[in-house]
């Protein structure tokens, strides 16, 4: 249920996508892109493009949907992460702020602030509406979606608090 990405594998992730693509082993891809290769060779069936620049344009738009399904996952993350915080208990909160949020919590932390429930809610929040702000800006999700989903949490918060 809060399980947040550490830390950004997109490089690694297309990179290890374009030894895959260029060693034409398909087979051996780790389990995070057998969906992604299940598509590819679906769309080669259908289109099996004769022109390499065609090609080329198929394995951009594949690493294009894999890239930009990673970063809705990240929005939905960060929503969940924030829902957890506004629902857990003052006694859980501390354990999945040192997990999630370790480099906030040693920031507050060594600057004498509280890291309570409070401290949880804002440091989610402000996660989610970066990772919000960051879908919009490249066009994942269209920016009156993001304002929206920013406005409709803000709301929440504030019920809440």
């Amino acid at each position: 249920m809060c399980a947040m990405e550490q830390g950004s594998d997109t490089h690694r992730k297309i990179a290890l996508m374009n030894l895959i693509f260029k060693a034409n082993v398909a087979y051996y891809a780790p389990k995070f892109f057998t969906n992604t290769k299940k598509r590819l060779k679906k769309r080669k069936k259908k289109e099996m493009p004769n022109i390499s620049s065609a090609a080329k344009r198929l394995r951009q738009s594949v690493k294009r949907q894999l890239i930009n399904r990673m970063r809705k996952s990240r929005v939905k993350t960060a929503e969940a992460n924030l829902d957890y915080i506004l629902k857990a208990k003052d006694a859980e909160v501390e354990a999945f702020l040192d997990k999630f949020f370790p480099a906030e919590t040693k920031a507050a932390k060594e600057a004498g602030k509280a890291t309570d429930k409070a401290f949880a809610v804002a440091t989610a929040l402000s996660k989610c509406f970066s990772e919000l702000d960051k879908a919009a800006k490249v066009g994942v999700i269209h920016d009156n979606k993001a304002d929206r989903k920013k406005s409709r949490l803000a709301a929440r918060v504030a019920a809440n608090s």
